[in-house]
């Protein structure tokens, strides 16, 4: 897209319901999204992962527990993709208020259920931009 990669991931951690056929390990996670990613310019990448990264605003249930992915989170810290897309908690930004949160320079979306979210591209795409 213009100038942007994007990468999409669809593996999740270990869910408290039946999704045997989705989950993966947490150190699996983290390496294949290293492999997915590697030789690409991280500034200029989107990243489409469908568990979000744990303990942020966009991984809360309703009882307050964080669920999301260790291995999706470790993968942002060490990469830092300019823009992650998350989804699969959507009662996230309800609980926390937010449907967005921020990992260094990575800007992480999880719209939840029945929001409309927009971004716009030009305002990332470098190391160092903000929200």
């Amino acid at each position: 897209l213009d100038n942007w990669t994007i990468i999409g991931f669809c593996y999740i951690n270990e869910a408290p319901f039946p999704m045997k056929d989705w989950e993966m390990q947490e150190a699996d996670i983290e390496r294949a999204l290293l492999k997915l990613a590697n030789g690409l310019e991280m500034s200029r990448t989107i990243v489409h992962l469908h568990a979000p990264p744990k303990n942020t605003m966009l991984d809360v249930l309703y009882d307050g527990s964080h669920v999301g992915s260790s291995g999706i989170r470790a993968f942002i810290e060490k990469k830092q993709p300019a823009l992650t897309l998350h989804g699969h908690i959507h009662e996230s930004p309800s609980i926390s208020e937010r449907a967005v949160d921020q990992i260094g320079r990575t800007v992480c979306v999880n719209p939840g259920n029945g929001n409309l979210t927009v971004i716009d591209l030009g305002k990332l795409g470098g190391a160092g931009n903000k929200k």
